[in-house]
């Protein structure tokens, strides 16, 4: 029978690979620090950047659909207009970022190409003009 991880342990893990990428991702972002939802219910995982994070690790592959519904839904929840973006990985693998594309241009515009954010990048099913 394969051991189970039970609740504390799985936390801490979730914890310490929070903790990694708030580390990692200040190589680019300075203020990317851990987000603390006990101490701020409007924290994401990973704070200080420009989008809004859905960190998931576990032994098997995390559900990347399910996490980016969670992290849609937070986003909602407390107002936050910041780009979608969900980091996954399992036990002893390297992480995966994943976007929807519209919003990963957007987070490109947005830190890496526009000063003036005037390029948003739409998906064709948001076409507004009635075609």
């Amino acid at each position: 029978m394969e051991h189970m991880m039970g609740g504390k342990a799985s936390r801490d893990k979730g914890i310490r690979f929070e903790l990694a990428m708030a580390a990692l991702f200040r190589v680019v972002f300075p203020n990317a620090r851990r987000g603390k939802q006990t101490d701020n219910p409007r924290d994401c995982d990973l704070e200080g950047t420009t989008a809004r994070w859905e960190l998931k690790h576990w032994k098997n592959w995390p559900s990347v659909v399910r996490a980016y519904q969670q992290c849609r839904k937070n986003a909602e929840d407390w107002g936050d207009t910041r780009p979608l973006g969900v980091i996954v990985t399992r036990d002893h693998a390297a992480p995966y970022v994943v976007f929807e594309v519209p919003e990963f241009l957007r987070f490109c515009e947005e830190n890496f190409y526009s000063d003036t954010n005037d390029n948003l990048v739409r998906g064709p099913w948001e076409n507004t003009n009635g075609e």
